[in-house]
């Protein structure tokens, strides 16, 4: 198949924003090959279309990164070998990554695209919670379990930072902990610092004290900050409210069982918070067995 695919950013009126790749069907190293389908979603700089690994017939995911210029790039590539080299039930899987030689619609400027394929999800935890239908306890325990174990096993590599329920994908009734476009790895890399002083570096409304006080001044973010992202997010889902501000017990309306597990999870102190996902999952598998 040879059909030109034209990609877009989301919301880009902008023409420099529309790529055009030569070719519907893309290889990555391992020597499969994968024909790109219809656009799923993306953000800012990069677009996800659904594809399909040529012969097989699997439907998977493929995230491209139409913008590359400064840190884009590294970021990317980051973020593809972290994802390729962690695994759990609650982690989208990355599968290979490759690139490939593309142009822009409107200066014709050629441009090489990196690309990631992945597990494809049928949507986002962002979409369930703004859907009219609460979550039951016994769909979201096992599930908040799952993702803080998720996010334990990434934290043996990498700090997340951009724990948001955009970044939550919902696939066969599993909940995936996913993107990790602006993770800091623990082991400094061959890309080096990507981060700017000062730069907001996290989801705007799921950021730990810690995180915002990065903006204006150092960086004092811990796998506790994590913690605090995710157990933002958990507790949205119960109560169908932000934890905004000063928390009570009369604010919370899940099981009683629950609340203390999430509620020091958010503490403003990082210290009384668990000290990352795998200790955050234990807390909510014993509330589970009280």
């Amino acid at each position: 198949m040879s059909t030109d695919v034209d990609l877009f950013l989301r919301g880009a009126g902008a023409p420099h924003h529309a790529v055009r790749a030569p070719s519907r069907v893309v290889g990555v190293r391992s020597g499969r090959a994968f024909d790109i389908g219809d656009r799923l979603g993306g953000g800012g700089n990069a677009t996800v279309h659904a594809c399909v690994d040529v012969q097989t017939g699997e439907e998977l995911a493929i995230k491209l990164q139409l913008l590359t210029e400064g840190v884009k790039r590294p970021r990317f590539l980051r973020e593809c070998r972290i994802g390729e080299s962690i695994s759990h039930s609650h982690l989208v899987e990355y599968l290979d990554h490759g690139s490939i030689a593309c142009r822009y619609a409107r200066s014709g400027d050629n441009v090489n695209i990196p690309f990631v394929v992945m597990e494809r999800a049928q949507g986002t935890l962002g979409e369930v919670i703004r859907s009219e239908r609460p979550v039951p306890f016994v769909e979201y325990m096992g599930q908040f379990i799952g993702l803080a174990g998720a996010l334990g096993t990434l934290q043996t590599v990498a700090l997340h930072r951009d724990i948001k329920p955009e970044n939550i994908l919902v696939s066969d009734g599993r909940w995936l902990l996913s993107d990790f476009g602006l993770c800091t790895p623990k082991v400094p890399d061959e890309h080096g610092e990507l981060t700017e002083l000062h730069e907001q570096v996290g989801p705007r409304f799921w950021m730990s004290p810690e995180g915002m006080d990065a903006l204006y001044g150092d960086d004092n973010t811990t796998d506790s900050s994590d913690v605090f992202q995710l157990a933002a997010i958990f507790w949205y889902v119960v109560c169908r409210r932000h934890p905004t501000g000063v928390l009570r017990r009369s604010d919370w309306t899940g099981p009683d069982r629950l609340f203390e597990p999430i509620f020091l999870a958010l503490h403003h102190d990082r210290t009384v918070r668990p000290l990352n996902g795998v200790t955050f999952a234990d807390a909510l598998r014993q509330a589970t067995l009280g």
